[in-house]
């Protein structure tokens, strides 16, 4: 999967070719709210259902701001965000493809703007903000997918989480019966997942991953 980057990179105007920075005018606040999502944290016996980010909104909102409105590396990462959750890794790859041509062809007049004296330290505040999120929102993606219907997929964190209690585990064994009563992952699901997965699907995981490092 490609994206089809050729609007992103489209001057706003022949006057404005960064166009405006939308940082108080609305846009921000709409999709920091389409990206909001509550903590998977234990809520006593008062449960409430835990609000999940739209993506997909995030998405149209990101995309219609830096085709019509703004050239904006803060909206850019957002969109790259919403990239990986959508589309895992072709999403990362697609990502940083848009990031560095925005660099590359708006840097004069990109926002967030240089400071007065040409400091570039809050235009590249969105980059530091990537460097520590997307590690998290990597380890995400789903990594199996396993054909029968009764097995469901797991991605990096669940090997993670897996390993880690197997490791309790073994100092102390009555936490694997806790475990299963609990219904926690573990690495015998994630192995038996692997084994459900069909070869050319780890194969195009390869694929992507190779191009995401390019």
């Amino acid at each position: 999967m490609t994206m089809d980057l050729d609007k992103l990179f489209s001057p706003i105007s022949v006057e404005l070719t960064a166009g405006e920075s939308l940082r108080y005018e609305g846009t921000y606040d709409r999709i920091r709210a389409a990206r909001h999502e509550d903590d998977n944290l234990e809520q006593g016996i008062y449960q409430a259902d835990r609000k999940h980010a739209d993506w997909r909104l995030v998405n149209d909102l990101c995309i219609e701001a830096l085709e019509t409105q703004t050239k904006d590396l803060q909206i850019a990462t957002w969109l790259t965000e919403a990239w990986i959750h959508l589309y895992g890794f072709v999403g990362l790859r697609e990502g940083c493809r848009l990031i560095v041509g925005l660099c590359e062809s708006f840097w004069d007049d990109l926002y967030p703007e240089l400071d007065d004296n040409g400091d570039v330290e809050n235009r590249i505040a969105p980059i530091h903000w990537m460097n520590e999120k997307f590690p998290l929102n990597l380890k995400l993606v789903m990594l199996t997918h396993p054909e029968t219907g009764d097995t469901r997929s797991y991605c990096w964190a669940d090997w993670d989480s897996a390993c880690r209690l197997d490791l309790m585990g073994k100092r102390d064994p009555s936490i694997l019966k806790s475990a299963e009563t609990e219904d926690k992952v573990s690495q015998s699901d994630v192995l038996g997942s692997v084994m459900l997965t069909p070869l050319s699907l780890f194969r195009n995981l390869d694929e992507e991953l190779f191009q995401s490092r390019e």
